[in-house]
């Protein structure tokens, strides 16, 4: 009978503790989930106009709105890489905070002092500002960061991919133009290029498509060509690297559009239809950084790695066989 009583107070004892433990941990959920908190609840790109990303050292990067389109304004207004916008709003609109701080003297350890800290600014259409984010250190391991809002001396720990998607990386805090512009000079399927011209100066090279002509009853085999160098046949295998590195053009950066970049040698693109896309290539940067570039059809200029002009422009015999 004492055995019995003996389990059964054991058992009570052991429930009494599980319930507790269970208690505990709901108790500790329920506070954890209460400390996060949306830092950008409510924020919309559709309504936004303007994005100010500015840096400890005053480095200013400003991207703003057209209609529908953004621009980089702190880079003569280029165009902002398709899809950035979007990745940089939805990593805001899912950012959450863990609280860690109400204390203004503690500010600088996590570098968020107004003048240690990564100011990121979003501006709605009427020009108010919808968001005012400073961010600070990063968590240990690296794995988030510290931040607040402007006008407030609560601290938070964050965690996702907002500073990846605004090129920020390690203790990196000053912002670069490079990640945000739209560097695709031409986009084109290379296998639809029909032929292409160079200019350079009083000297022209052109290379065309030649098909073979179908037997009777079938239809023109599209793959079914040489490259001919004027009447001579072109080797292929040159001539479709050029045509290849022309189809996926990308520059390293962009340049002022307004000074004169003494454009004088051109590469014309010939595409099915009779449409024609225009390369425009510049004199040489004194820096060597690179060679200024643009569509005849456009105002953007671009700065392309140094030396690939010389991979265009070739001589005749580099294209035979």
């Amino acid at each position: 009978m004492k055995s019995k009583k003996w389990i059964i107070l054991v058992a009570l004892v052991f429930a009494l503790g599980l319930v507790r433990i269970l208690q505990q941990r709901s108790y500790e959920s329920s506070l954890q989930t209460a400390s996060m908190e949306m830092l950008a609840a409510g924020l919309s790109l559709d309504e936004s106009s303007r994005l100010e990303i500015i840096g400890p050292e005053s480095t200013e990067l400003v991207l703003a709105r057209k209609d529908a389109d953004w621009f980089v304004e702190s880079s003569y207004g280029h165009p902002v890489q398709a899809g950035k916008l979007e990745s940089i709003f939805s990593e805001l609109l899912s950012l959450q905070g863990e609280f860690r701080s109400s204390s203004e003297e503690v500010l600088t350890d996590y570098q968020l002092k107004d003048e240690e800290a990564l100011h990121l600014k979003v501006f709605a259409r009427d020009g108010g500002e919808a968001l005012h984010l400073l961010i600070g250190s990063s968590l240990p391991g690296g794995s988030g960061f510290f931040l607040r809002r402007a006008g407030e001396i609560n601290v938070y720990a964050s965690h996702g991919r907002l500073l990846g998607q605004l090129g920020l990386w390690g203790d990196k805090r000053e912002p670069e133009e490079r990640g945000f512009l739209d560097l695709s000079v031409l986009s084109l399927d290379a296998g639809s290029i029909e032929g292409v011209l160079l200019v350079d100066g009083d000297s022209e090279l052109r290379l065309s498509k030649e098909y073979s002509p179908p037997k009777e009853g079938e239809v023109l085999d599209l793959d079914a060509f040489t490259w001919k160098l004027g009447s001579a046949e072109a080797d292929r295998g040159k001539v479709e690297s050029l045509t290849s590195m022309l189809a996926g053009l990308r520059a390293s950066g962009v340049l002022d559009p307004a000074a004169d970049h003494g454009f004088s040698r051109r590469v014309e693109v010939s595409l099915p239809g009779g449409d024609t896309q225009v390369i425009l290539f510049g004199k040489a940067l004194e820096s060597g950084e690179g060679t200024p570039v643009k569509l005849e059809d456009k105002d953007a200029v671009f700065r392309v790695y140094a030396g690939m002009e010389d991979r265009l422009f070739k001589g005749r015999e580099e294209f035979l066989k």
